[in-house]
């Protein structure tokens, strides 16, 4: 299946922004590209700030159109306004709920912007993740509450000490600012979600918050995760919580981190950290990935060898890179999950659990074990359908 112009440009556009591009081919896909189909991928894929900022700065020599250079800056001002007050208004938060007695750790967005991009601006932020400890989880509950915030999933906050505490590992909350949400999502036990995916994988049993650094969020100084647990944070959120789906932003985070501070991450310490083969094979895919877009300009990423032996199914690698900028997210995302196992025995294990367990939360819904197997036949027919639908509305457009 061939890509369209739009996504091959976006593609060959960080190519070029890392200097391992083509500038007289991404011209060409430019020039073959519809203006507003473009600018609304860019949106889609939460990258139109990067891409702004590297045309109008001259990192990318490219000419566009005024209108569409129009286009870029007014959603890349959007962008930066939204982070903006989200980082004003998450920042109160934690200094409100420090003043309780609760200690927070944010993870990943705006802890790592300020290393990655220079500002908090050029990367788009959908919400804040915040890691606290289980103790904490009612305090914190009672507080936002208190100041306007909704709950995710109310009802099963009653059930917290039997169930939500063990089976879950995050929650929820969000509060409306005019056309503007904060959303906040509050970790415990670590920073893996519990999903049966991350269920094949042990790097919860690490601490998270050993070795904490210090960053500027808004008014204030709050904890994050020091730069290596920072980095495998960062992969496990790209491989293992969104399967490289659709994670075109995330994946720009790790090539800046490759680039920008590859060569200050201790690697003899990730490697002690990531030892189990399926986690190891998340790294080695997520950094060959890397290696393949950044080049030279990110030696650290060749370092994938040491995580992975190239051992999978014929096309098995090239999946996994469609999927950053995939639009039949369902269908793959079950593939994915029993893909990924490195062991034949926990792909089966992982087929087992997606097709008869009824008591899994997982992409395809909860049902009665014995209808789950139907259910998934009808959902990837159901997919196929509305994906070859889709493809003739685009060609008719």
């Amino acid at each position: 299946m061939s890509r369209s112009h739009e996504d091959s440009f976006v593609l060959e556009f960080i190519k070029v922004y890392y200097g391992t591009g083509n500038l007289e081919h991404l011209k060409y896909l430019l020039s073959h590209s519809k203006p507003e189909c473009l600018t609304n991928r860019l949106n889609e894929l939460q990258v139109i700030a990067l891409f702004y900022d590297a045309v109008s700065s001259e990192k990318v020599p490219l000419e566009l159109p005024s209108e569409t250079l129009k286009a870029w800056k007014e959603l890349a001002g959007e962008v930066a306004l939204r982070n903006t007050l989200l980082e004003n208004e998450g920042s109160k938060v934690i200094e409100g709920l420090s003043k309780q007695g609760v200690k927070c750790t944010l993870l990943k967005g705006f802890s790592l912007m300020e290393k990655l991009y220079g500002n908090n601006w050029i990367r788009p932020v959908s919400d804040i993740d915040i890691l606290i400890s289980p103790d904490d989880f009612y305090c914190v509950k009672d507080y936002l509450l208190a100041n306007g915030f909704t709950i995710y999933r109310r009802d099963f906050v009653r059930y917290w000490d039997r169930v939500i505490g063990k089976l879950f590992s995050e929650q929820h909350f969000f509060k409306s600012f005019g056309v503007c949400t904060l959303n906040l999502d509050f970790h415990w036990n670590g920073v893996m979600d519990g999903t049966s995916i991350e269920s094949q994988y042990d790097l919860d049993r690490h601490c998270w918050t050993e070795n904490p650094e210090r960053v500027h969020f808004g008014e204030i100084e709050v904890d994050c995760l020091n730069l290596e647990m920072l980095f495998i944070h960062c992969v496990d959120h790209l491989a293992l919580h969104h399967r490289f789906n659709r994670g075109l932003k995330w994946f720009l985070d790790l090539c800046q981190f490759i680039v920008k501070l590859g060569d200050q991450l201790d690697w003899s310490y990730i490697r002690s950290i990531v030892t189990k083969p399926n986690s190891r094979k998340a790294f080695g895919i997520t950094l060959r990935l890397i290696h393949e877009m950044v080049g030279n300009s990110g030696p650290a990423a060749g370092h994938w060898k040491e995580f992975w032996s190239e051992k999978g199914l014929p096309g098995e690698y090239s999946f996994y890179k469609k999927q950053l900028i995939s639009m039949n997210p369902k269908t793959n995302l079950f593939l994915y999950q029993i893909l990924f196992p490195t062991k034949i025995k926990h792909k089966f294990n992982m087929l087992t659990v997606l097709l008869f367990s009824g008591n899994t939360f997982s992409i395809l819904g909860r049902q009665r074990p014995f209808l789950r197997p139907v259910y998934v036949l009808y959902k990837g027919v159901e997919e196929l359908l509305l994906n070859r639908l889709q493809k003739k509305k685009k060609a008719q457009f």
